[in-house]
């Protein structure tokens, strides 16, 4: 961001009669959506470019952000850790999470506000298995179409929330998942990491003054919540 912003096929075997030694073949295991919700606690690292020397991040122009060994450790209707991965936009613009990176993710600027936008998928869970797939963030709140019934996106000072979704995810071993419509939103707190990768060298005239502080990754934490209303 300028400062600042989870598939896997369940194989079901099934014995085969044969000469009817083995009987009927055994019903697969279901593997439909069914109502529930997931809760996680997220962590791990963000890159940021061009670099942010303010916070929030996204606030002074476009930008773009990619997650760097984030984790999700859940409980719900997938339980257990899995690795996250996300790539978008920060800042104002015309853009949005599907349009490549530096478009802006739709709504105008908006003095001390920042926005984030973007794709993301996890890794099967260890624990329930399954994945997760969806959009996080989108158009900052005061711009955003839909509310909180659909994308959007905050950042103010060091605090990062957003809409997220798992209407993209696959079943867990058990044969139910998120996938569908989902609603959610996810919050984090975010620090700039002192240990970062060296940066590109920061502005030093308009549209950013020269920042006192200049960094490109962050250190995140926070928790995401994902539900099936149906």
């Amino acid at each position: 961001m300028r400062l600042v912003r989870t598939r896997t096929a369940v194989v079901v075997c099934a014995a085969v009669a044969v000469g009817g030694i083995l009987g009927p073949a055994a019903a697969p295991v279901a593997a439909n959506p069914v109502p529930g919700a997931t809760i996680c606690v997220v962590s791990g690292l963000v890159n940021v470019a061009p670099g942010a020397g303010a916070i929030p991040p996204g606030a002074a122009g476009l930008g773009n952000y990619g997650f760097l060994g984030v984790t999700v450790a859940c409980v719900g209707t997938y339980t257990g850790v899995a690795v996250a991965a996300s790539a978008g936009n920060t800042g104002p613009g015309p853009g949005g999470g599907v349009l490549p990176n530096g478009l802006g993710c739709g709504a105008p600027a908006l003095p001390g506000a920042g926005q984030f936008c973007g794709p993301y998928t996890t890794g099967p869970f260890l624990g329930s298995g399954g994945t997760c797939a969806g959009d996080v963030g989108g158009p900052g709140y005061w711009g955003a179409p839909a509310g909180p019934i659909g994308p959007w996106s905050l950042t103010v000072g060091n605090v990062i929330t957003g809409w997220i979704d798992c209407n993209g995810g696959t079943p867990n071993i058990a044969g139910t998942s998120l996938a569908g419509v989902t609603v959610g939103a996810i919050t984090l707190v975010a620090l700039p990491n002192p240990a970062g990768p060296a940066c590109l060298p920061p502005p030093a005239a308009p549209p950013l003054p020269p920042p006192a502080v200049w960094f490109c990754q962050l250190v995140v934490t926070g928790v995401a919540v994902v539900a099936d209303p149906a």
